[in-house]
């Protein structure tokens, strides 16, 4: 899913440079395109680190002295 978001997002681009940024329906498609893709790239190393972390904090409780 993401391999073709970028392509729709790389082919919005390229329609973009050649026809024009203000029409409406490339601003549309950089948009629905940009936004999912973004979010997918982002997600996945965020939530490893949340994990990472919640890990580490209850790692504390677990070692006595």
């Amino acid at each position: 899913m993401l391999i073709l978001l970028i392509l729709g997002f790389g082919a919005s681009v390229g329609t973009g440079i050649i026809a024009g940024f203000l029409n409406l329906f490339i601003l549309l498609a950089l948009t629905g395109t940009s936004l999912p893709a973004l979010s997918m790239l982002l997600y996945s190393p965020l939530k490893t680190r949340k994990l990472i972390t919640k890990y580490r904090q209850s790692e504390e409780s677990l070692i006595q002295p």
